[in-house]
């Protein structure tokens, strides 16, 4: 996935003008990408955990 970002990035050097819009929303794409995979990752992980910690003391 970082590969194929910075294949557009380099081709955004070649052809500018063209790429400016789409490596935008490339940018915006890939920090949402991550924004919601991060945090209900975040969210399940803390759950599991509160989950496994009341099940070994109950």
């Amino acid at each position: 996935m970082l590969l194929i970002f910075f294949l557009f990035l380099i081709d955004s050097e070649i052809k500018e003008e063209k790429m400016k819009k789409i490596n935008v929303i490339l940018v915006l794409f890939i920090s949402l990408l991550v924004l919601f995979w991060k945090v209900p990752n975040a969210y399940a992980n803390s759950h599991t955990y509160t989950v496994s910690h009341t099940k070994t003391f109950s």
